[in-house]
């Protein structure tokens, strides 16, 4: 697991990444809603069981959310790096 201090610091790193991205992807999925999601799994520190019980992977847009919620877990878990988290800018 992560230290808190770099938890915060990614945490930050994405608000200001939603300021900057584009706000839909290629297939018009929302970036900031993905960012959202990936916010509130740091900040509440979520397991992946937590994110398993939280978001249903059983349609298209359930599976974005499961998707960015596991991403900011396995984040955590250091299986990711900042940089590999973050949205392109615009």
């Amino acid at each position: 697991m992560r230290p808190d201090a770099e938890i915060r610091t990614a945490i930050s790193q994405l608000r200001e990444n939603r300021k900057v991205c584009a706000p839909y992807n290629y297939f018009g999925e929302s970036n900031y809603s993905s960012i959202d999601i990936m916010i509130s799994v740091l900040e509440k520190k979520m397991t992946e069981r937590e994110v398993y019980d939280k978001y249903d992977s059983d349609t298209h847009e359930n599976r974005r959310k499961w998707r960015a919620a596991i991403t900011a877990v396995q984040y955590m878990r250091g299986e990711w790096e900042l940089q590999d988290i973050l949205f392109p800018n615009q």
